[in-house]
């Protein structure tokens, strides 16, 4: 008999896929319309002692290195590194969301005494930073604050007695970023003048790394808003770093901090040993002298003697 075939099953619709659920957009951050990121760059050349040189760099609201070179990650004496350290977006509205932090461990900078080293922070090939002579370390926020308001001159003199190389300066306005000062040369006056916000409270840090504050015949001066102050041909007294408010929002104070090994011998205070040769080989001076080079570091800690 013939075989009836089966019939053929109707096709099977299959039912709609639903449509994904879109992911949702997270906002550009303000006034980055395009949320891209920012390169940022260092550009660090070492002076003689290359091994006590370190940075890093962090996100302040996670509290994230993003970046870093330890001590000892130098040993090339004079040498020009360029490191990038990532792509980072850049809310202006987050003030001082990142850090940097450029350290020596021997607390004399990388410029001047000791090597012309360098140090140049960029955001997109801009320059936003920049030192060299900053004692034991420098530190730089960003992205800064951008002051609109208005502003008054601040004028500062500084005459630098033999160890000019030690001898630096920090203004902190009340609104704004750091202002370090110019590299000093010995035995010379410096006159500068920087526009300062109207408001608020400022500070000026007066630093030297050798402990003995500005010998006589130097000293220093600065005016701002009527308001002055000199000690220029009388020395400036015994200190590491000397702190002064000033402004039209806080009443003046200076505090200081001052090394208890650096001691008066008569009018000049007592010096301890510095580092000889070219380099901080396995040397035997204090700290096991480990630099970049061949030489001897010495540091005394228990007496200093006149004379660098």
């Amino acid at each position: 008999a013939p075989v009836t075939p089966n019939p053929t099953a109707a096709p099977v619709t299959p039912n709609p896929t639903p449509n994904p659920t879109s992911a949702p957009v997270t906002p550009n951050p303000t006034p980055n319309p395009t949320g891209a990121c920012s390169n940022v760059q260092l550009v660090l050349r070492t002076d003689r002692y290359p091994r006590e040189t370190s940075w890093k760099l962090v996100d302040t609201i996670s509290n994230t290195i993003l970046a870093q070179a330890e001590r000892g990650s130098y040993t090339s004496q004079s040498t020009f590194f360029t490191h990038d350290l990532g792509c980072h977006v850049i809310d202006e509205n987050k003030i001082d969301q990142y850090r940097f932090i450029m350290k020596d461990s021997y607390g004399d900078g990388i410029c001047c005494s000791y090597g012309s080293g360098n140090y140049k922070l960029k955001i997109d090939g801009v320059v936003v930073q920049e030192g060299g002579n900053f004692g034991r370390e420098e530190i730089y926020y960003f992205p800064e604050f951008k002051y609109t308001g208005p502003t008054a001159p601040f004028e500062i003199g500084v005459k630098t007695d033999y160890w000019g190389y030690e001898i630096s300066y920090e203004i902190k306005p009340s609104f704004g970023s750091k202002i370090s000062s110019p590299s000093f040369q010995s035995n010379t006056m410096y006159m500068e003048t920087y526009q300062l916000p109207t408001q608020g409270c400022h500070t000026l840090t007066m630093k030297d790394s050798y402990g003995d504050g500005i010998l006589s015949p130097g000293g220093y001066a600065y005016s701002f808003m009527g308001n002055s102050f000199s000690n220029i041909g009388s020395g400036t007294g015994l200190y590491s770093s000397r702190t002064i408010t000033f402004g039209a929002n806080c009443a003046g104070s200076v505090k200081e901090v001052v090394d208890p090994n650096v001691k008066v011998n008569g009018n000049k205070p007592t010096r301890k040993p510095k580092k000889n040769g070219n380099g901080g080989g396995n040397g035997n001076g204090g700290g096991n002298g480990n630099g970049g080079g061949n030489g001897n570091k010495n540091k005394n800690k228990n007496g200093r003697q006149q004379g660098k």
